[in-house]
C-alpha cells in the first residue's frame, strides 16, 4: 500500500506495475515462510459512545499536526542551505555525534523507550489499555527526529507508531471517558499518517498489526483527517521532499 501511494504521487509512473508486483511477491514469500503474524498482538476494541467518536477528531487533528511538525523538521534540516542547520551539516561527524549523545540521554531518561522501536511499551499499552507518561511521546519524537537528521536514521515506521501510541496520553485528558485502547490506536494511526502523509498506508499498517476489524472505519477516518492536517503544517510529503533534496545533491 505504501508503494502504491508513493508511486501515485511520482512523476514517473512506468515503474508502478513492477513495484506492485515486487510488493505482492514479497508479501506472499513472507506469508509462506512465517505465516500470518500480528505485530502488536490481537487487539479487540471499538467505539461506542459519542465521546469515543470525538477521539477520531481530536487524534486526527492533534496527532496529525504533530506528525506534520516532525516531517517539517526533518525536511528543514535536510534541505538547509544556510543558517545553523547548514552550518551543522558542514561538520557531519560532530553533528552526528551530538545527535547520538542527545538520543542516548533521552533513552536513559525514558528507561530505553526513546531509543529503539518502542515495541514492548507500545504493545503493553495496546493490550492493557494503560497510558504512558506524558513526556514519553515528545521524548520519542525528539529522538526519532535527531536520528533522522543525523545522517544515520534507524528506521521511521515502527518508531512513529510508538510515538503515536504514546501521544494518547496527551489526548486522554481532553477525553477522560474515552476507551484507552481505542484512543491509543487512533493516536498511533493519526501520528503516522501525519508523518508520511500516506493515509491509506497508515490505516492498513495499524489494522494489520493489530487485527482489530472493529476499528476499521474510525482508523480510516482519523488517518485521512491527520493527513489533511499534516499537509497544512508541512505541504510537501516527507519522502518526496527528501527525494528532491537527494536529486539536487546528485546533480
Amino acid at each position: 500500500m505504501f508503494a502504491i501511494e508513493e508511486m501515485a504521487k511520482a512523476f514517473d509512473r512506468r515503474m508502478n506495475v513492477l513495484v506492485i508486483a515486487a510488493v505482492v511477491l514479497a508479501g506472499l514469500t513472507s506469508l509462506a515462510l512465517i505465516g500470518d503474524y500480528n505485530y502488536f498482538g490481537q487487539v479487540s476494541t471499538s467505539l461506542g459512545s459519542i465521546t469515543d467518536w470525538l477521539a477520531v477528531v481530536f487524534c486526527g487533528v492533534i496527532c496529525g499536526a504533530l506528525g506534520g511538525l516532525f516531517s517539517r523538521g526533518v525536511v528543514t534540516v535536510a534541505a538547509a542551505r544556510n543558517g545553523w542547520p547548514a552550518a551543522c551539516k558542514r561538520r557531519p561527524m560532530i553533528f552526528a555525534g551530538a545527535c547520538g549523545l542527545a538520543v542516548a540521554l533521552l533513552g536513559l531518561a525514558t528507561d530505553g523507550f526513546a531509543t529503539g522501536t518502542g515495541y514492548g511499551q507500545t504493545r503493553h499499552v495496546l493490550e492493557s489499555g494503560m497510558l504512558q507518561p506524558l513526556w514519553y511521546g515528545p521524548a520519542k519524537l525528539a529522538s526519532t527526529l535527531l536520528s533522522s537528521v543525523s545522517g544515520l536514521p534507524g528506521g521511521l515506521f515502527s518508531p512513529s507508531l510508538a510515538v503515536g501510541a504514546a501521544f494518547a496520553s496527551i489526548v486522554h485528558p481532553m477525553l477522560p471517558d474515552a476507551n484507552l485502547q481505542a484512543l491509543s490506536l487512533l493516536a498511533m494511526v493519526a501520528y503516522f499518517s501525519g508523518v508520511v502523509q500516506s493515509p491509506l498506508t497508515a490505516f492498513v499498517i495499524v489494522l494489520e498489526m493489530t487485527s482489530d476489524k472493529g476499528m476499521a472505519m474510525p482508523l480510516m477516518a482519523a488517518s485521512l483527517l491527520a493527513a489533511g492536517t499534516s499537509r497544512l503544517v508541512s505541504p510537501e510529503p516527507l519522502y518526496h521532499a527528501l527525494s528532491y533534496n537527494y536529486d539536487s545533491a546528485r546533480s
